[in-house]
C-alpha cells in the first residue's frame, strides 16, 4: 500500500482512539494503542518523504507532534467546563484563519511550518470532538447507528473533497485550494453559530434483573430518575440504554430500579 495513504490513515486512527479514550474505560489501553498509531503515522510520513523530500517529513513531523499536544487543553476544557460549543466555534474558526494564511502567506518554509501546526491543532481538535458530539446528541440506544452514518459521511467527504480539491488546483492552483477551503469553512462557522450547547451526558449499558424486566412502566421511571435524559429497554438483551448526566445522577435509585 502507498506509504503516504497509511501516513493519513494512521493519523485518522490515532485521532478517534483519543476520543474513545475520553468515552470508554480501557486502563491505558486505548491510550497505548493511540499513541501506537501515531508513531505508525511518523514512520510511514518518513518511508514517504524522508529520502526524497526531507523538509516535508520535518514539516508533518513537527505539525503532527504540537498539534497533538496542543489539543488535549481544548478538548479538557470544553469537556470539564461543558464549553464544547465555544471549542467548536473555536476551531472551525482557526481552520478558516490557517486557510487564508496559507492563501496569503504559505510559500516559503517557516510560515508553511507556523501554518502547519495551527491546523493540524485546529483539525486534530475537531477529530476527536466531533464524535463526543455525535454521541451526545444521538438516541440511547443509536449511538452505533449515529457513528456509523458520521463515519461514512466523513470518508465520503474525504473523496469528494479530493476530487473538488483536484479540479480547483487544475483550473486555479493552489490558491483557489486555499479560497475555496476558506469559503467552505466560512459556510460551517456560519450554520455551526445556530447550535445549541450539546447535553453533557454518558451513554451507559445497564443489565437488567427479571423484576425490573417485567415492569411495563420501567422506561418512564427511568426517566424520572434524576439526571437520567433518555432511556431505551432491549427485552431482547435483557439491558436498557440510558443516557445519563453524571454531575446530577441519582445512581443509588437507578441501581434500586434496575435490581
Amino acid at each position: 500500500m502507498n506509504p503516504e495513504l497509511l501516513v493519513f490513515l494512521f493519523l485518522a486512527a490515532g485521532i478517534f482512539l483519543i476520543f474513545l479514550e475520553f468515552v470508554v474505560p480501557s486502563g491505558g489501553m486505548i491510550a497505548v494503542m493511540c499513541v501506537c498509531c501515531f508513531a505508525g503515522s511518523a514512520w510511514f510520513a518518513y518511508k514517504a518523504w524522508y529520502v526524497a523530500h526531507p523538509g516535508v517529513w520535518w514539516v508533518y513531523l513537527t505539525a503532527l507532534l504540537v498539534g497533538f499536544v496542543g489539543m488535549i487543553p481544548f478538548i479538557i476544557y470544553g469537556e470539564k467546563k461543558r464549553q464544547m460549543r465555544r471549542v467548536l466555534l473555536g476551531a472551525v474558526s482557526a481552520l478558516l484563519a490557517c486557510e487564508l494564511y496559507f492563501w496569503l502567506f504559505g510559500s516559503g518554509l517557516w510560515p508553511l511550518v507556523i501554518g502547519m501546526v495551527a491546523f493540524f491543532t485546529a483539525f486534530n481538535l475537531l477529530e476527536a470532538s466531533l464524535p463526543s458530539l455525535i454521541s451526545k446528541v444521538a438516541p440511547a440506544g443509536g449511538k452505533g447507528t449515529a457513528m456509523g452514518v458520521y463515519s461514512t459521511s466523513q470518508f465520503l467527504g474525504a473523496g469528494l473533497g479530493g476530487i473538488v480539491g483536484g479540479w480547483l488546483y487544475q483550473h486555479g492552483g493552489l490558491a483557489m485550494v486555499f479560497i475555496g477551503c476558506a469559503v467552505l469553512c466560512a459556510l460551517w462557522l456560519w450554520v455551526a453559530f445556530g447550535m445549541r450547547e450539546p447535553p453533557y451526558v454518558t451513554s451507559l449499558r445497564l443489565p437488567l434483573s427479571a423484576r425490573a424486566l417485567a415492569d411495563s412502566e420501567l422506561a418512564a421511571r427511568l426517566l424520572g430518575v434524576p439526571g437520567v435524559t433518555d432511556a431505551l429497554i432491549v427485552a431482547d438483551e435483557a439491558a436498557a440504554y440510558v443516557k445519563v448526566d453524571t454531575q446530577v445522577l441519582d445512581r443509588a435509585a437507578l441501581d434500586r430500579l434496575l435490581a
